[in-house]
């Protein structure tokens, strides 16, 4: 059996995302296909869905945008999914208009938690910014609402995906056929672009297990980005090693903060 590696690369705004990975060629013959079982299965289909939600954003939405979170007051409660899912879908019809009269276009993602267990309803949306924000809040109507400029780091906002999907990880079952999220159609959707062969096995196994360096390794393979993090995973079954590595471009900056004077004695 020969094994060659690939690479897909994903191209989010400031941000690069690639999977490293072998893919098996059966030279002759015919082998049984192993299955994964349904737990495994189940958690790759976690990770597939939020590193699709965290490219997706890190694609379309910048630090100029919103995350915004809706809740409910007591008298407000929606009695049932359908009732949450149109509450959202109206305050985005009435945000459309306001960002058309503004002469700006709406792109969003809207994640709906709640009615699991007694859980209340609530929403997460982010949203470009090109509109009044307090505008924004007041077009909610149900009860309280918390929004801040989005916040990116290294990762992007790799961290607010993880918090606003969290409910499809702690209920799964409950959960298995609903959808995550829902988006406006003019979002980039990034497609990854694949390259087979460049990286050897040996060359793989090192940036897998070598700490001291990798950065530097992965900077020199991808140029005009500054390593993150590497996410390496051997499996057993196929000898195979599997990396994610996360990069952003060279010379952003994530925040404006200063360093604290310290007092003199």
């Amino acid at each position: 059996m020969r094994t060659l590696y690939r690479e897909k690369r994903w191209f989010c705004g400031d941000y690069l995302e690639v999977d490293i990975y072998p893919v098996f060629k059966m030279q002759t013959g015919r082998s049984r296909r192993g299955k994964p079982t349904s737990e495994v299965q189940a958690k790759l289909n976690d990770h597939n869905a939020e590193r699709k939600l965290v490219r997706l954003l890190n694609a379309n939405f910048t630090r100029d945008d919103y995350e915004i979170h809706f809740t409910y007051t007591d008298g407000n409660l929606p009695e049932n999914d359908t009732q949450a899912k149109k509450d959202i879908q109206n305050f985005l019809r009435r945000a459309r208009r306001l960002y058309k009269a503004a002469g700006a276009e709406l792109k969003y993602v809207a994640v709906t938690e709640g009615g699991i267990g007694g859980t209340r309803y609530h929403h997460h949306v982010t949203m470009s910014g090109e509109v009044n924000r307090c505008e924004l809040e007041a077009l909610w109507g149900y009860g309280y609402v918390n929004s801040r400029r989005l916040q990116f780091n290294e990762y992007g906002v790799e961290g607010l995906a993880m918090y606003i999907t969290k409910q499809f990880r702690t209920h799964r079952d409950e959960l298995l056929f609903k959808k995550r999220w829902s988006c406006s159609r003019n979002l980039i959707r990034p497609e990854p672009k694949e390259r087979d062969g460049k990286l050897s096995y040996r060359r793989v196994r090192d940036l897998a297990t070598i700490e001291s360096g990798s950065r530097e390794s992965f900077e020199k393979l991808y140029e005009g980005y500054t390593f993150a993090a590497c996410r390496p995973f051997y499996n057993d079954m196929n000898g195979g090693y599997y990396i994610t590595v996360l990069m952003y471009r060279t010379g952003i900056k994530f925040s404006n903060t200063r360093k604290r004077e310290r007092m003199r004695s």
